[in-house]
């Protein structure tokens, strides 16, 4: 049962939730929830900020020059950062590997 609200959704917006927090949500084909701007318009200032944060996949931005983002360890990330923790996590490669040798050999005795 899809919950019909007085704000308009965006082209790009597959479906709109009501959170039990009263804000209305876009929800993108991704399936991820996207603040309806119409409803943050109307949110008190000192609640707008905090209840415009989201995982953004950046369906809800109207800017071609946001970055592409990309699902990476669970979260969404653009492809820059993505680089970055494959980088760092090829670093800690040689640790994680000590790490679950030492605990194997501990588990053996």
């Amino acid at each position: 049962m899809t919950l019909t609200t007085k704000f308009k959704k965006p082209k790009w917006a597959a479906d709109q939730i009501i959170r039990a927090s009263g804000l209305v949500e876009d929800v993108c084909k991704h399936g991820v929830g996207h603040p309806n701007r119409e409803c943050l318009a109307l949110l008190p200032e000192d609640k707008r900020k905090s209840y415009s944060i989201h995982g953004c996949d950046g369906c809800c931005s109207s800017s071609s020059t946001t970055p592409k983002k990309v699902k990476c360890l669970g979260i969404w990330v653009t492809e820059k950062e993505k680089d970055i923790q494959v980088e760092q996590l090829k670093e800690l490669a040689p640790f994680i590997s000590a790490i679950w040798t030492y605990k194997q050999a501990i588990k053996r005795d």
